[in-house]
């Protein structure tokens, strides 16, 4: 249900928030990655239920997705994988404690 995932993710974020900054003593980062709609084989079939449950095109329901992300498209996997495997690199080293959104402009965080 939504009331579970809501809970889950809030508990998450305590436990997120709470232990990035004990963690870093031992040189462990804590970050959190946010990917948006990423071209997958779940995201296709999110738009599959969506185009059957609204009587629509599967190309209108990604068109109608795709006006809601600035950069008019769906990330690939691989643009998520290197923004974790970016933060879980020694470049990152001093980055402890973020959530990043890997969503082409929608969260909209600046």
């Amino acid at each position: 249900s939504s009331f579970c995932k809501t809970l889950c993710r809030n508990f998450f974020f305590h436990f997120l928030f709470d232990g990035c900054n004990a963690f870093i003593l031992f040189g462990i980062t804590v970050n959190n990655v946010l990917p948006g709609a990423t071209n997958t084989q779940r995201l296709q079939s999110i738009i599959e239920t969506n185009a059957a449950k609204q009587n629509k095109s599967i190309a209108a329901i990604k068109q109608e997705m795709k006006k809601e992300i600035p950069a008019k498209r769906f990330a690939e996997a691989a643009e998520v994988a290197n923004a974790v495997a970016f933060l879980a690199s020694p470049a990152a080293a001093y980055i402890n404690g973020v959530s990043i959104a890997v969503d082409g402009g929608r969260t909209g965080s600046m």
